[in-house]
């Protein structure tokens, strides 16, 4: 135990900037206690007095007063358990009171880590030099920890190995090595050929946050499942354990038209088949390991049942509110506020007559709502129409579209500006996000027999751009009258050749992507895929980091 646990408390008394800890080894869960422990050459199996128990090691961690970041990277099996969120009871390692401290795990609580043969390395450490030797194509001069992981996750993933989990308490988006992909880059130091993977602790002392020069892993993978989609969008990764996934009494994962965050690692997603429903997601620690935990039926007020289409409920947008959420659906159309508590509809906001299908209005039938979203004060609220009214028409395949803007007056959203926004030829726009108060989010999508899916996120800038709510018709507007856009990303372009896909596509990446929900503080985009229940489509989770600057 002393041969583990001394080298690791002689680098927290020297370390006053960064303590790095890096066990590579054996885990094992003790017989009767299921206590995660760390093993010694003389350990035996499930004879937790022959080994150490990780809560030893957190301690001599957790005490430590010196270092003002404690990195710590299991490369074990079952090593998920000392991620405090993965973790049903008691934590092993509860770090969340320790500022500076940051987590990964090679694998999950309950998954074992490989060592595949023929490899100078394990899969998660090997994985983890890959990046680190040849760095973020399309990344900034210095890398994350978070990106670090983030790529290395998204290799994992592609070679469909086990995947890492990590817990960061406040140093995850801080510098931390710089990008080797980056012409000029100062080359890493010349790796050891040494293998011996029984423990390695290791303490740095820099005056920057960044180990610039410090290679303290070891090397390998392809990329091919994360990467630079354009020079301000990068995939991290993505998910498809939500796919057909069985949930609450045998119901499955199917037709997800919407995302909304509800915290760091919980969002829901909005069903649109009969009856609508809303699914509770847990994300993971890493952001890509969804799975449902929670799932309510949205009712009518009194709780009657929505019937089926066209005249029932066709839930597209989503947004969460104190004590409610909001829901916007592409049958009538209507935008409706349900209750948290017993999810029952509470009060319909009002829909100018043009948006409503005919004779009142000139909406195409289920192309009118796809898109909700709130400005973070909530004094406004957007929506957009999927396809152009009948009066509005298109041009030359580009779809004269509306975003209809409402804003709060005592306490009620009433219907304000209307904004003419042009799609590209043959897209509807299907998402929003509102980023400021006159800049929004867009997303685009397009289907073609034989090539699949096209889908595009732009920003968009309202200012200056005419209110169009008191004109009969935008077919002669001028062009320079439509919302500014600037395209931040064909999702085409993302790294994606590994990923499997059920039908023809451009990038075998894409599928028929419908929700979209952003962390703006830390600028990661989530995205979910429509599987409509088909078995030719896919349920899939993304995740992106956008640069809005």
């Amino acid at each position: 135990m002393k041969d583990l646990l001394d080298p690791v408390v002689r680098a927290s008394e020297l370390a006053t900037d960064t303590l790095i800890v890096y066990y590579s080894g054996h885990g094992m869960l003790a017989n009767t206690s299921l206590a995660f422990c760390l093993t010694l050459p003389d350990s035996e199996t499930g004879r937790k007095h022959t080994a150490v128990p990780y809560d030893f090691l957190r301690e001599v961690i957790a005490d430590n007063q010196r270092a003002r970041r404690r990195i710590i990277v299991l490369d074990c099996c079952y090593s998920g358990r000392a991620v405090q969120n993965m973790c049903p009871g008691p934590t092993l390692l509860d770090l969340a009171s320790v500022e500076g401290a940051y987590v990964m795990t090679a694998a999950g609580k309950n998954a074992v880590a490989i060592s595949p043969e023929g490899e100078e390395c394990t899969a998660f450490t090997g994985a983890l030099v890959q990046v680190m030797e040849h760095g973020v194509p399309g990344g900034g001069e210095l890398l994350s920890l978070d990106e670090v992981l983030g790529s290395a996750y998204a290799r994992l993933d592609a070679q469909r190995r086990p995947l890492p989990r990590w817990q960061d308490q406040g140093i995850g988006a801080l510098p931390f090595i710089r990008n080797q992909a980056l012409e000029g880059a100062q080359a890493p130091t010349p790796r050891p050929r040494s293998r011996d993977r029984r423990w390695i602790a290791a303490a740095a002392t820099a005056v920057t946050t960044v180990a610039a020069t410090t290679y303290f892993l070891w090397p390998q993978t392809s990329a091919e499942a994360a990467g630079p989609c354009s020079d301000r969008v990068t995939l991290l990764g993505y998910s498809d354990a939500l796919d057909k996934a069985r949930y609450q009494a045998g119901k499955t994962v199917s037709h997800l038209s919407a995302l909304a965050l509800t915290g760091k690692d919980r969002a829901l997603a909005l069903a649109d088949n009969a009856p609508p429903r809303l699914l509770e997601l847990s994300l993971g620690a890493d952001g890509l390991s969804p799975e449902v935990v929670g799932s309510w039926e949205l009712s009518r007020r009194g709780g009657g049942r929505y019937p089926g289409e066209p005249a029932g409920f066709d839930g597209e947008g989503l947004v969460v509110a104190a004590g409610s959420v909001l829901v916007a659906s592409e049958t009538l159309p209507s935008i409706q506020r349900f209750a948290r508590d017993d999810h029952q509809a509470l009060e319909a906001l009002p829909v100018p007559e043009r948006f409503l299908l005919g004779p009142e209005g000139s909406a195409v039938p289920d192309k009118t709502f796809e898109s909700l979203a709130a400005t973070t004060d909530g004094l406004s609220l957007f929506t957009g129409l999927e396809e152009p009214l009948g009066v509005d028409g298109s041009d030359r395949g580009r779809g004269r579209v509306r975003i209809l803007r409402y804003r709060l007056k005592e306490g009620q959203y009433v219907p304000a500006e209307e904004y003419p926004y042009l799609t590209d030829g043959g897209h509807q726009l299907v998402e929003l996000i509102a980023l400021e108060p006159d800049r929004l989010l867009a997303m685009e999508r397009s289907w073609t027999d034989g090539a699949g899916n096209s889908v595009k996120l732009y920003l968009v800038d309202l200012r200056g751009k005419p209110d169009v709510r008191r004109q009969a018709s935008i077919r002669d507007l001028p062009l320079a009258s439509y919302t500014g856009k600037r395209l931040l990303a064909d999702l085409a372009e993302c790294p994606g050749a590994s990923a499997p896909s059920r039908q023809p596509q451009r990038n075998p990446l894409l599928d028929n992507i419908e929700g979209m929900a952003l962390d703006q503080a830390e600028g990661v985009l989530y995205l979910i895929s429509d599987d409509n229940g088909s078995d030719r489509q896919t349920t899939r989770l993304y995740k992106l980091r956008l640069d809005l600057t």
